[in-house]
């Protein structure tokens, strides 16, 4: 997660836009499934946008959520290197102006395995969340319990911020929590090694990225719409 280029973080941003349905196609089908009274649905959407902000996990996973995600969504994805919760405010404030449908916040790894004061963190992770009280839904992930970092481990810090992470539905109704911890805890469990689903014991393998990213697409998809 401390990777940095020259004198600063680097930081990865790319901006992809769905694949827009052509109009009369999108009409039919919207009017057909207003007909049928059946709800709308994301893929007939193609102005749905979602926003997506971390570190490096984000970062290094740009080309997984362009290939899962990019199809269905009009996707902005922005990951900075070694980057804290309390480093992301700025972009946080940036990408709130451009009130995305829905966003997912993945961070805190850097705030637990670099021993800053997990108290900062939760306060400024509850403000970043408050940002985006207009979107549908924010999905905050939860932090792998099992992170290590040049051979230490940090299992009660990350525990620390993951019951502050669940507990950020109730204070905020349109938050939900996408649990990476559980995903990564049951490779463990299923005979892994403690790093699993890591290639370094912090960063996804592709086969964890691809789980992290098709657990983002099941919260976008269960997102409720908003009544007209």
């Amino acid at each position: 997660m401390g990777v940095t280029q020259g004198s600063g973080p680097v930081t990865a941003r790319l901006r992809t836009i769905g694949v827009a349905l052509p109009a009369l196609v999108v009409a039919t089908a919207l009017a057909l499934a207003s007909s049928l009274g059946l709800p709308g649905c994301s893929w007939l959407d193609p102005g749905e946008s979602v926003t997506v902000l971390g570190d490096s996990i984000t970062a290094l996973g740009g080309p997984v959520m362009d290939e899962q995600l990019g199809p269905r969504y009009a996707l902005e994805v922005d990951g900075q290197f070694g980057a804290t919760v309390a480093d992301r405010l700025p972009a946080a404030r940036d990408l709130a102006a451009g009130a995305p449908d829905q966003v997912v916040l993945n961070l805190g790894t850097n705030d637990v395995v670099h021993g800053g004061d997990l108290t900062d963190s939760v306060r400024n992770l509850d403000a970043m969340v408050a940002l985006f009280a207009d979107a549908r839904c924010v999905h905050v992930v939860t932090v792998n319990t099992n992170v290590t970092l040049d051979g230490e481990s940090f299992p009660s810090r990350a525990e620390q911020l993951n019951r502050a992470i669940e507990a950020l539905p109730a204070a905020h109704p349109n938050v939900d929590v996408v649990r990476w911890d559980q995903m990564q805890q049951a490779a463990v469990d299923a005979g892994g090694s403690p790093t699993a689903l890591t290639t370094d014991g912090v960063h996804p393998t592709d086969e964890g990225q691809r789980l992290l990213v098709a657990a983002y697409g099941d919260a976008l998809r269960k997102c409720p719409r908003k009544q007209q």
